[in-house]
């Protein structure tokens, strides 16, 4: 992901963590319909990605592992 002031960092998605409401990302279909809104990744299903907590960790480490 690349952030507005320019911060860059990869997301990983450990296929244990795609359960309950993060589900719908093992779909690859689904997974194209992922889409920035407004600066903050948002999907059809109103996945929460907490844009907060992923700049934070991608500028302390420049990887986020979804958890």
């Amino acid at each position: 992901v690349r952030f507005i002031d320019g911060l860059t960092g990869e997301v990983h998605f450990k296929p244990e963590h795609l359960s309950g409401v993060f589900a719908p990302l093992k779909d690859p279909a689904y997974f194209k319909q992922v889409y920035v809104d407004q600066g903050a990744v948002a999907s059809p299903g109103q996945i929460d990605l907490a844009p907060d907590a992923m700049y934070q960790e991608l500028k302390a480490k420049g990887v986020w592992v979804l958890a």
